[in-house]
């Protein structure tokens, strides 16, 4: 069991990690253009 949730934790979290990294940067262009 354990040896198969570590690697799909990790990737969960380099998969979220990803996500957020462009959403946040997403969301910084839009404040930028809103001024």
């Amino acid at each position: 069991m354990h040896n198969i949730t570590c690697p799909m934790l990790e990737r969960l979290r380099t998969y979220w990690s990803t996500k957020i990294k462009k959403f946040g940067h997403v969301v910084s262009q839009l404040l930028l253009i809103g001024k």
